[in-house]
């Protein structure tokens, strides 16, 4: 039976290749020409308006702040998940119920080591912040369960 050989590009085994696969297929061959059009796609109102419909939507969201937390603490999304989890959903601080949200928890980092401690309220983590130097009782325990003082 012989096989359709139409416009359609094919591998090295005569298999039709998807659209993606002839898209990488062409970026490996001719990478500055991509590399141009990208610019001028990025750079184009279509581009820009398709660049910022992704970073508004859920995924776009999640993927930069994991790359965040990746960036800045070398942790993921899902550690910051599973130290929620490990919390019980609750304020490192003030033991009061974190929201389920985690882009509205924060989680505490020592600013002179860069190691993370606990998730917190955002109000609590600011409180940590400022009282590092002016320790109250709270908040001196918390540290001492850290380690920090």
């Amino acid at each position: 039976m012989a096989q359709y050989k139409g416009h359609h590009k094919r591998d090295e085994f005569g298999n039709v290749l998807s659209r993606a696969k002839e898209s990488r297929k062409s970026r490996l061959k001719y990478p500055e020409k991509h590399k141009k059009w990208d610019k001028a796609r990025r750079n184009s109102d279509a581009g820009m308006r398709a660049h910022k419909k992704y970073n508004d939507s859920e995924k776009g969201r999640l993927v930069a702040q994991n790359q965040y937390l990746q960036w800045k603490y070398g942790k993921s999304l899902g550690d910051k998940q599973t130290k929620y989890v490990q919390q019980n959903g609750m304020c490192g601080v003030c033991n009061k119920p974190l929201s389920e949200n985690l882009d509205e928890c924060h989680w505490d980092h020592d600013h002179a080591t860069g190691n993370l401690r606990d998730i917190l309220h955002p109000r609590c983590n600011i409180a940590v912040g400022f009282m590092e130097c002016e320790l109250r009782p709270s908040v001196l325990e918390y540290l001492k369960r850290h380690g920090n003082v």
